[in-house]
């Protein structure tokens, strides 16, 4: 089985990190529009104020973050019975100096191994499509909706009432989810229901 994981908020705590430095920022940066509290559009490009703080934190909430509780451990199991593990990124190349040789270098730092990273994917139904990708797994409801629509077998990594589809927040139940048949077919049928 081939496994899509995104980076962000998925694989590493992310959200913690910004919004530290989110504070720091609206801290040293005083914007009338802004507080300390951490905008929704905060992973969009286009707002004056919001690219400037990613210029100035880009590299340290890219590269700084902690894994995720579990999710080395889940993961190199998963590898252990067979399955590929690919990261898959909206990170784009041009923002950053040797991004796919960095992103494994922090993965090997910590102990995972994946098969494959791919960058700048705006599309990540389209791109599981392609790449044969079994199941997806993200924190954004928009990544998850476009491989729901390539009918990829998706896992919302984290919580959206809204959102009827398979949502698990923790890493060890996804691994106890993906391991509990070697059958693929039995797995994609019966395990994660549709």
């Amino acid at each position: 089985m081939r496994i899509g994981v995104d980076i962000d908020d998925t694989l590493i705590n992310t959200k913690e990190v910004q919004l530290t430095k989110w504070i720091e920022y609206t801290t040293n940066n005083p914007h009338p529009s802004y507080n300390h509290i951490l905008p929704e559009n905060i992973n969009h490009f286009g707002d004056p104020y919001i690219d400037r703080f990613w210029d100035q934190y880009r590299e340290v909430l890219s590269f700084g973050p902690a894994f995720k509780d579990g999710a080395v451990e889940a993961l190199m199991h998963l590898r252990y019975l067979g399955n590929e593990v690919v990261i898959i990124t909206s990170r784009p190349q041009a923002k950053y100096e040797n991004l796919v040789e960095r992103i494994y270098n922090m993965c090997r730092k910590s102990g995972l191994q994946v098969d494959d990273i791919a960058t700048d994917v705006f599309d990540k139904g389209a791109y599981c499509a392609e790449n044969k990708i079994d199941v997806f797994i993200d924190d954004d409801i928009r990544h998850i909706g476009s491989a729901n629509k390539y009918d990829i077998y998706t896992i919302l990594f984290n919580e959206d009432p809204k959102y009827l589809g398979l949502q698990l927040t923790d890493w060890s139940s996804i691994d106890k989810l993906l391991t509990k048949t070697t059958d693929k077919d039995y797995y994609l049928q019966k395990i994660i229901p549709r």
